[in-house]
């Protein structure tokens, strides 16, 4: 997930990487449910989420959450899904993103 959200932020866009909870977690640990409320917060902010597949209880809460926001959503696919995201028409500079 790092290196997926350097590459998006490489190519211009802001990006919220949950994973990096981890380490706040590290010194100060908290429940599950309350990183997963932290970021669900968060991806109320993004005007998309991109999300690396395979089984995830919290990429599947993500997921359903933007769809309840409409927030389009998009499955990492490399660099193919950073062309789709630049070519579209609602992002400008530094637009928000999640991951």
């Amino acid at each position: 997930a790092i290196d997926v959200s350097d590459e998006l932020a490489n190519a211009g866009f802001a990006v919220f990487c949950p994973l990096l909870t981890h380490f706040w977690h590290l010194l100060h640990p908290h429940s599950w449910e309350f990183w997963l409320k932290q970021d669900l917060v968060w991806l109320e902010q993004c005007q998309a989420l991109v999300y690396i597949n395979g089984p995830s209880k919290g990429v599947e809460m993500e997921i359903a959450h933007a769809r309840m926001l409409e927030i389009p959503i998009f499955e990492y696919r490399g660099k193919a899904t950073i062309a789709e995201l630049t070519n579209l028409s609602f992002f400008t500079n530094q637009e928000k993103m999640a991951i």
